[in-house]
């Protein structure tokens, strides 16, 4: 029987001090996200007992609501009935730290469209598979449309940052959307490509490709929503619908391309690449790191920080390896979450935790997280065991991700990629280790089966 989650948003807006407390709600694969007025007013315990919510958390200035595979049905409801209007959400004053403010810019751009992202990197992956296996000629059209479509996403990732961006910032979505398709206009690119020279108002533009770009596409639509804001104040009525998206974009476009698209290149690629001397130091170490704590940084909400690096390594390297890791972290949790069905004897712990584990194995861990392993804490700490352990299989196998997705085992061929055998079974290893070990350390160690 389906959930009624209008009862469920009904009470959980009620829980939070009502419609006047929320400023603003945004949802990701599994949560909602909420910016409230007062954090004071709310009945957190309440809201954790709500029928459909598996917890609650407090991060990033945000208070985070786990629904888990329905959120989004939680999410219209919830819409029905709370006023999240720019003048709402203005009225926020919970002061939140500047690591949290990026926490929640990096949540709010890139959760919407993650996963596009992935179900292209996942079809990537599968051509890649079909290729290998002789099923299908490159030269066909076949393949070439579907190959094409598989690079869409990525090709025009600025303009989904742009939409989500403008959204963030209240600005126009439609003059971030032109300033993004600026950026990747086929007439710049061509230019790049030939290697001509640009100047503007005779300063010379560094020529950069934008394609899969991510922090000067941020920082352009975070600027127009001040400029556009600044011309609708000084310009005559009569005029501003008109004018304001034209100056707007007139100014925000070479002022990317003279100091945003330099800026954002050369900080994007110091992040990328301190994370990538980091792994190369010792890969198996950063396994041990990535694929033991990866699940401890969700339960915290931290986990958007590594999206620009990862996003930025396909864009960069072709690969990414933080992906390959992070795998172990998840398939680990989902057979601790096995070990907690097979050995518990509690009738309502195993509908919990078999559903929850499914649902782990095809990348979506916070069911299982939430509502079976850290509730039990000893399947929570046998799962990091076996994850750092099969991170340091995949580290020791150089394995990686071809393409952007979400670790699980719909997701497995983007991990695939002709001549590239062995890293693919590292990873393939490392993720069966992860799985069986959760599930029989679980096992071994056991639990306070809940009566």
């Amino acid at each position: 029987m389906a959930r009624d989650y209008a009862q469920t948003a009904k009470e959980l807006v009620a829980a939070l001090g009502g419609n006047e407390n929320i400023n603003n709600v945004t949802h990701c694969a599994t949560r909602l996200r909420f910016i409230l007025s007062d954090h004071k007013v709310v009945n957190k315990e309440k809201a954790s007992k709500v029928q459909g919510v598996i917890t609650t958390v407090e991060a990033g200035g945000q208070f985070q609501v786990v629904i888990g595979n329905h959120v989004k049905d939680a999410y219209e409801q919830v819409l029905k009935l709370v006023d999240v209007s720019e003048e709402n959400v203005s009225t926020s004053t919970e002061k939140v730290g500047i690591f949290s403010r990026i926490i929640d810019i990096i949540s709010s751009i890139f959760a919407p469209f993650l996963y596009t992202l992935a179900a292209c990197g996942i079809l990537q992956g599968i051509l890649g598979v079909l290729v290998a296996l002789d099923w299908i000629d490159t030269a066909d059209g076949t393949y070439q449309v579907l190959n094409f479509i598989s690079w869409t996403a990525f090709t025009f990732l600025p303009v989904l940052i742009a939409i989500t961006a403008a959204k963030k910032f209240k600005v126009n979505e439609f003059i971030a959307v032109v300033i993004a398709c600026a950026l990747i206009s086929p007439d710049y690119n061509a230019m790049v490509n030939d290697g001509t020279q640009l100047s503007f108002l005779g300063i010379q533009i560094q020529m950069l490709s934008y394609t899969s770009s991510v922090i000067p596409v941020i920082l352009a639509v975070w600027l127009a929503s001040y400029v556009a804001k600044f011309f609708e104040k000084v310009l005559p009525t009569v005029i501003r619908n008109l004018f304001t998206p034209m100056f707007t974009i007139a100014i925000m476009v070479p002022v990317t391309l003279l100091v945003f698209g330099p800026f954002g290149a050369t900080v994007g690629g110091a992040i990328g690449d301190t994370y990538n001397f980091l792994y190369n130091l010792s890969p198996i170490v950063a396994g041990i790191v990535v694929g033991g704590l990866w699940q401890v940084a969700v339960i915290f909400g931290v986990h958007w920080g590594i999206t620009p690096v990862t996003v930025g390594n396909y864009a960069s390297l072709g690969f990414d390896t933080f992906t390959a890791l992070q795998a172990s972290a998840v398939f680990s949790q989902a057979g601790a979450a096995f070990g907690v069905y097979f050995k518990s004897k509690n009738k309502e712990l195993k509908e919990v935790s078999l559903p929850a584990a499914v649902t782990a194995v095809f990348g979506i861990t916070e069911p299982v997280v939430y509502g079976v392993n850290l509730r039990l804490k000893k399947p929570m700490i046998c799962g990091c065991i076996a994850g750092a352990i099969g991170g340091a299989i995949a580290g020791a196998f150089n394995a990686v991700s071809w393409s952007y997705n979400m670790p699980g085992i719909a997701t497995i061929p983007a991990f695939f990629k002709v001549g590239y055998m062995t890293p693919f079974i590292g990873f393939i290893i490392s993720i069966i280790v992860s799985f069986v070990l959760g599930m029989v350390l679980t096992m071994i160690v056991g639990f306070n089966d809940e009566k």
